[in-house]
């Protein structure tokens, strides 16, 4: 009995699942896949150049690519440092030169620090000096980005507090290592190429004179800001009448049980009055 039970049992099964195929397999053959289309593939085109208005003004926030001459990193640069560097290409404004290429420009380091213990990274602040024109005007520059450190993405940094985690619990010691553990150091090295963006748009005129325009200062709008409180005043206001009595504070007595009867004196004969004359 229990044998014909277990071959109804895999009958069933083997039924089902030939139901099963010919049902997948039904809906695969009615669904055709439309056949893959050749895309047109696109030809790579260089890096854009800065672009130039008329042919005679190179236009504020254009590119200017540069190579260090000096290494620059969290482990070896000194705050107040300088570090040397040159444009990699020549910069022109339609058929004139203003800068060649090789031209100095000088790395100010406003900051440094060295990678610490408990995973800290060491990062590096750095601004631009101008760039000397063919006629001795500075052409202002600034870095795309000021503060160099290593990228650390987010995906990378769950991973690790995960493996610290369990390194933790499992791992005898790990988390004294895990606290002493230190980050990593930028090193930018010498021939590296670095970005810079022109802080104002220069004009060549017909003559050849070059003239470096800034961008106007920031405006604040002349409406004065609310503030959530009411600020204290530098001063003491003075009082709007200055020569005013003061008001005399009367107290009020406290009631008693029984009432107070004023004692009455009785009117004494002044030494005038008694005499006659």
């Amino acid at each position: 009995m229990r044998v014909i039970r277990g071959e109804r049992l895999w009958s069933a099964v083997a039924a089902l699942t030939l139901l099963l195929a010919v049902a997948f397999g039904a809906t695969s053959q009615a669904v055709p896949v439309p056949p893959m289309r050749a895309m047109p593939r696109s030809t790579p085109s260089e890096a854009p150049t800065p672009q130039i208005t008329d042919g005679r003004t190179l236009p504020y926030d254009s590119s200017v690519m540069l190579i260090l001459d000096d290494p620059i990193g969290s482990a070896i640069s000194q705050r107040n440092g300088v570090a040397r560097a040159h444009t990699r290409d020549a910069v022109t404004i339609g058929n004139a030169v203003v800068a060649p290429a090789g031209s100095p420009v000088l790395v100010d380091i406003i900051g440094a620090q060295g990678a610490k213990s408990g995973d800290v990274y060491g990062y590096v602040d750095i601004s631009l000096e101008p760039l000397i024109l063919n006629d001795g005007s500075r052409l202002p520059l600034r870095a795309p980005t000021s503060h160099l450190t290593q990228y650390v993405s987010t995906g990378h940094e769950s991973t690790v507090g995960v493996e610290d985690t369990i390194g933790d619990i499992f791992v005898p010691g790990h988390i004294i290592w895990h606290a002493m553990r230190k980050g990593r150091n930028i090193t930018l090295a010498a021939g590296t190429e670095i970005r810079a963006r022109t802080v104002g748009a220069v004009t060549v005129a017909k003559d050849g004179t070059i003239a470096v325009a800034t961008p106007p200062p920031v405006t604040m709008p002349a409406t004065v800001p609310v503030a959530d409180f009411k600020p204290i005043p530098f001063a003491t206001a003075p009082p709007l009448k200055p020569n005013a009595k003061p008001t005399v504070y009367l107290a009020t007595p406290e009631p008693t049980d029984t009432p107070f009867v004023a004692a009455t004196v009785a009117p004494t004969a002044t030494p005038s009055s008694s005499h006659t004359r």
